[in-house]
């Protein structure tokens, strides 16, 4: 067996034991995520396949893609199509806002991280939608702040 096809076995048996802070931690997810990207796996492309239907993130960012562009285009004559993620998560949030993953009872929470990475899923589709890193940075007490931003040319 192929060490590649070992990998995708023991990451598909580690997303089994973990599947619950998976579903329910957002640092957690963000560290699995990062995991699968280098054997090529997207447990976020597949609804029905294997990924989609075990761990359901895939409809996790489906349904977090949809409240994000909900939230950006209604701010957006207010903001000219550019808000920050943390924004979006605070108006989010303030809406209670909360998704159920595939064959879980329990809601999870969500992060910026996620909210990023449902818009990176919408501009794959030509929506109109991404984020921006941009940074301030003030030389003379050498401090940088930075922010996310979601622009939305729709």
């Amino acid at each position: 067996m192929e060490t590649v096809e070992k990998l995708e076995i023991h990451l598909a048996k580690f997303a089994k034991k973990h599947k619950h802070a998976i579903q329910q931690d957002p640092a957690f997810r963000a560290k699995f995520l990062e995991m699968c990207g280098p054997l090529g796996v997207d447990p976020l492309s597949a609804e029905k396949g294997f990924w989609g239907s075990m761990l359901g993130i895939g409809e996790f960012y489906y349904e977090l893609s949809v409240k994000v562009a909900e939230v950006c285009l209604a701010s957006r004559s207010r903001n000219g199509g550019i808000i920050r993620v943390s924004e979006v998560k605070d108006i989010l949030t303030q809406r209670g806002t909360k998704f159920k993953f595939a064959h879980s009872q329990n809601k999870s929470t969500y992060s910026e991280e996620d909210i990023i990475t449902s818009v990176k899923k919408l501009s794959m589709l030509g929506s109109g939608f991404r984020t921006v890193k941009l940074v301030e940075l003030r030389l003379s007490c050498l401090f940088q702040r930075s922010w996310t931003m979601i622009i939305c040319k729709s």
